[in-house]
């Protein structure tokens, strides 16, 4: 199912609010077995840096793992193959700050967000608004 990412209407927070306030829960997907070109195809006519690979639980697949796989010479891999398959996630009442941190420490530029039984995607460029506001106060 290939879903557009759609704009928040909330502000953009600071560092303390919940991560959910800057989350996207309407997500591009990708099934499994979708191959890489369809991967990087969706991502462009999107314009958005990463995905999310349906499964329980669910995977990423970003930008750079399409990048990598294509300089490796691995074009015939597919979504579960690309994917980060144990992806880094935080709970949706997390602060912006604890998963700012989180992306930091692990070198990661996309997490999940957990809510309950929803999935979404936060990425470090959601994060830099409500980090900037917060250090310019």
């Amino acid at each position: 199912m290939v879903v557009k990412r759609v704009p928040r209407s909330q502000d953009s927070g600071t560092v303390s609010d919940p991560v959910r306030s800057v989350t996207a829960f309407v997500v591009l997907t990708a099934d499994p077995t979708d191959p890489l070109i369809l991967l990087a195809r969706r991502m462009k006519l999107f314009d958005c840096g990463a995905l999310m690979v349906e499964g329980s639980p669910p995977a990423i697949v970003s930008e750079r793992d399409l990048l990598r796989a294509i300089a490796d010479g691995q074009g015939h891999l597919l979504a579960k193959d690309l994917a980060t398959p144990s992806a880094l996630s935080v709970d949706a009442d997390a602060d912006i700050g604890e998963a700012a941190a989180l992306m930091v420490m692990a070198q990661v530029r996309h997490l999940l967000v957990e809510d309950g039984e929803r999935f979404g995607i936060v990425s470090m460029r959601d994060l830099v608004e409500p980090l900037l506001a917060s250090a310019l106060q």
